[in-house]
């Protein structure tokens, strides 16, 4: 007697047979069989421009003018190894990118977001990062005048994954909505909200 024959006798759920494997969908904890999404029928889909922009391995990416001459700039987190990271800046310059600088920090530099944090009509970074036991977190630097400079202690006491910014509760300021991984299944999203105050 086969393991299909078994399931089927047992009759732990539907079956499905693709390729001599035996997948069984159980039906006794709430799981209904999914239909096969349907793909559109949209002809304008994105093609690779074959363009490698960044050359190692990179984890977080945003975009945003960061030098203030009405194109979007890339800006880019890597990890170096042995918790040395960085937060590289790409300018555009007519839609070709090249680095212009890099932010060198003591951590795994993971996800990455801008905005104007402080309300001062430039672009600020928050990047979050991991240096191992616990001790990443989510990092601000502030831009005065085109440099950045680190702000103070990490925001939160938890390796920082991916992160984004976004006025959630309407008052007129940036918000962090943050993941991490906090160890022994203490991960999460976490909301920072700004107090304004």
């Amino acid at each position: 007697m086969s393991l299909v024959d078994i399931i089927r006798q047992s009759k732990l759920g539907k079956i499905i047979v693709a390729g001599g494997l035996a997948v069984v969908i159980s039906l006794s904890y709430g799981c209904k069989e999914q239909k096969r999404p349907q793909i559109p029928k949209d002809t304008k889909t994105y093609q690779q421009s074959g363009e490698r922009i960044i050359s190692y391995n990179a984890n977080g990416v945003a975009l945003g003018d960061i030098d203030n001459d009405g194109d979007l700039d890339i800006l880019a987190t890597g990890d170096a190894g042995w918790n040395k990271g960085g937060i590289f800046f790409y300018e555009n310059k007519n839609g070709k990118y090249s680095q212009k600088g890099v932010l060198l920090v003591p951590y795994n530099a993971n996800g990455v977001a801008l905005g104007d944090i402080d309300n001062d009509g430039d672009l600020d970074i928050l990047a979050t990062g991991d240096a191992g036991w616990n001790k990443g977190g989510i990092f601000l630097f502030k831009n005065n005048s085109g440099r950045f400079e680190k702000q103070g202690k990490a925001i939160a006491p938890y390796n920082g994954n991916g992160v984004a910014l976004g006025d959630i509760d309407g008052d007129g300021d940036l918000d962090i909505v943050a993941s991490g991984d906090a160890g022994w299944n203490k991960g999460g999203i976490y909301l920072h909200r700004k107090n304004s105050k």
